[in-house]
């Protein structure tokens, strides 16, 4: 359900009476059963950013501690609320409050489901670096290894932080650590969701370069010529669009590039005019601004 129609933001408007009417105090369940609920709702409402806020405020008064499945179904429904907003400020810190009293580990897909969910957050905001100072321990405190796909989503989570703040640097180390010992076989798809989440990071910090040293060493178990056509220049040109702020000083970079005329070969084989359309515009246009 997305707040873009007059009824769901009125039912919104409805719920909000109904949570502040409420003397019940939350348990982790209904925290993030809560949150996860909101994974369509925009933060750009009115109505849902008054939601957010009597949500931060329950979230705020409970003494609960958050499990790791409360923890991943909270950040998980974050993905469409932007840190530009005071009351997103709020829940995000009264999140980050609980998450880091949270004593139970963090499992890989709850790591994966927490970042994916923070994607349109934005590292500016002191809110928003204090949760990622966080969520740097719960990684390292886990010591399961991810999936390729858990990393992908995980790393594309990250798209609207920036590599001059400390917080994102330890916490891409944290990942760079991940993606190192993940034994699992990448895809395109993987590859892509991972540097199109990376947009606002400099290859020049030792951070970043180290997650680039670890993905490019994944490169060569993906099967480049496998897969769909259109959505494999749709992840080619997320991929580089995700490079806008690295360097081809960086040896990394110049090995993950150096595999990319591969998905361009094998895809145009036996391109016919009619196919013009599977490259669109906007495909061009990411690729040329990465």
């Amino acid at each position: 359900m997305t707040g873009e129609h007059a009824d769901v933001r009125r039912l919104v408007a409805a719920l909000t009476q109904k949570v502040v009417a409420s003397k019940h105090e939350l348990t982790s369940q209904e925290i993030g059963n809560a949150m996860f609920g909101l994974q369509g709702m925009s933060s750009a409402a009115y109505e849902t950013r008054m939601l957010v806020k009597q949500l931060a405020l329950k979230i705020q008064q409970s003494h609960t501690v958050l499990d790791p499945q409360g923890v991943s179904n909270s950040l998980f429904g974050m993905q469409r609320m932007s840190s530009d907003s005071d009351e997103v400020k709020l829940l995000v810190q009264a999140l980050a409050n609980k998450i880091e009293h949270s004593w139970k580990l963090l499992g890989p897909q709850h790591i994966s489901n927490g970042l994916f969910g923070i994607q349109c957050l934005c590292s500016a905001d002191k809110e928003v670096r204090n949760l990622l100072k966080v969520l740097e321990s719960k990684i390292i405190s886990c010591h399961d290894e991810m999936s390729s796909k858990q990393l992908g989503y995980a790393l594309f989570g990250l798209r609207n932080m920036n590599s001059d703040r400390q917080e994102v640097l330890r916490l891409v180390a944290a990942m760079a650590d991940k993606v190192s010992s993940s034994t699992d076989g990448w895809t395109l798809q993987n590859l892509s969701m991972a540097m199109f989440g990376m947009q606002g990071l400099n290859s020049d910090s030792e951070e970043v370069a180290l997650l680039l040293n670890a993905l490019s060493s994944k490169c060569s178990t993906i099967d480049f010529n496998s897969g769909d056509r259109e959505f494999n220049f749709k992840m080619l040109s997320n991929l580089i669009f995700g490079m806008q702020r690295m360097s081809t000083n960086s040896l990394n970079v110049c090995t993950i590039l150096k595999y990319m005329p591969q998905v361009l070969a094998s895809n145009a084989t036996a391109f016919k005019p009619a196919d013009n359309k599977l490259f669109s515009p906007a495909m061009c246009a990411n690729i040329l601004f990465g």
